[in-house]
């Protein structure tokens, strides 16, 4: 199996952040995990990039386990990921802030520089090369998140709520960029989402969690008819023939 979650507990005092949290998706698939606010999500993802170290489970990718690994190691492994709050470094020039993902697979700087500048281009970003990461408007910085986890050529990414903020005609262009790196890339992709626009039309598979626990795994069709999912997140007025 390409990825597998075993049994993963988190708990932070009283509170069970994931309980016994089980899934597993094949190479080349892109897998939604939706929720309401708090059900666990960005918990799970920080435990599979190694920023969270889980109670009890396990977690292998490609047969090894990567559960209790250092997050730069999980990385070497071929995991990356984004965070809802970003991650770049504000006051390096945006292909400097490429740059740091590329020397994950790249110690000599020429051949990370150009791999950096590929990632750019693929994004969409070329002509940027020497602005500001802080100076770049909130949809290109979602790009170069983007951008500098891509750099780190990863198998698997998990993107957690890259879509917040985003206008209608931001969230078209970026599906494209995603599924342009599903496609042509190879990247497997995992995505915490609530723009359901992204999980209906990008997913194969959606994992749904709420209070910490799997609720329901199944096709995006499958999860709009779950009368459970329904009921704990999508709402009974939830029409789910407008984001088809």
């Amino acid at each position: 199996m390409f990825f597998e979650v075993s049994g993963i507990t988190k708990s932070y005092g009283g509170l069970v952040a994931n309980s016994d949290i089980s899934l597993e998706f094949e190479e080349g698939a892109i897998v939604g995990l939706i929720g309401p606010n708090g059900a666990g999500k960005s918990t799970l993802f920080k435990t599979i990039s190694g920023y969270v170290v889980p109670d009890r489970g396990r977690i292998a990718f490609r047969g090894a386990q990567i559960s209790g690994l250092a997050p730069h190691r999980v990385c070497k492994a071929g995991i990356a990921c984004t965070f809802q709050d970003a991650k770049s470094f504000p006051k390096l020039e945006m292909f400097e802030t490429i740059l740091v993902g590329a020397y994950c697979r790249h110690g000599n700087k020429r051949r990370a520089s150009a791999r950096a500048g590929e990632i750019i281009d693929f994004v969409g970003l070329g002509g940027k090369e020497s602005q500001m990461t802080e100076r770049l408007n909130m949809f290109d910085r979602k790009k170069v998140e983007l951008a500098a986890a891509l750099a780190t050529e990863p198998e698997l990414l998990l993107l957690d709520e890259l879509f917040a903020g985003c206008t209608p005609t931001e969230v078209v262009e970026l599906l494209k960029l995603l599924k342009k790196a599903n496609e042509t890339l190879g990247v497997t992709l995992f995505i915490i989402e609530h723009v359901l626009k992204v999980i209906m039309s990008a997913c194969q598979k959606v994992v749904v969690l709420d209070y910490g626990e799997v609720l329901d795994i199944g096709t995006p069709d499958e999860i709009v008819r779950s009368k459970k999912v329904v009921a704990a997140y999508l709402g009974e007025d939830y029409d789910a023939s407008q984001y088809k």
